[in-house]
């Protein structure tokens, strides 16, 4: 899990299952892009409505993926995580 605090965001939540990402505490119109180590696209969410999000990952080949969570134009984090098959 990672909490990040800032001035745009109170709080945002990130849990990493062998099967999912739940992102919690998102502002709303919150943008979601998840790349591999080489920068190829494999998910991207934008303009997205809800507070939560869950991810599957299901469809990633094994590898290191880096989720980028941006607001307003600008990155708030960008989380590395790994799958392992």
């Amino acid at each position: 899990n990672i909490n990040i605090q800032n001035d745009d965001i109170s709080s945002i939540q990130i849990l990493h299952t062998d099967n999912s990402i739940q992102v919690v505490n998102l502002p709303i119109h919150s943008s979601i892009e998840c790349f591999d180590i080489l920068g190829k696209e494999w998910l991207l969410h934008r303009n997205i409505q809800s507070r939560d999000i869950n991810i599957s990952t299901e469809q990633f080949p094994h590898g290191v993926y880096y989720l980028v969570i941006s607001h307003n134009g600008t990155i708030h984090n960008s989380h590395p995580f790994c799958i392992i098959k």
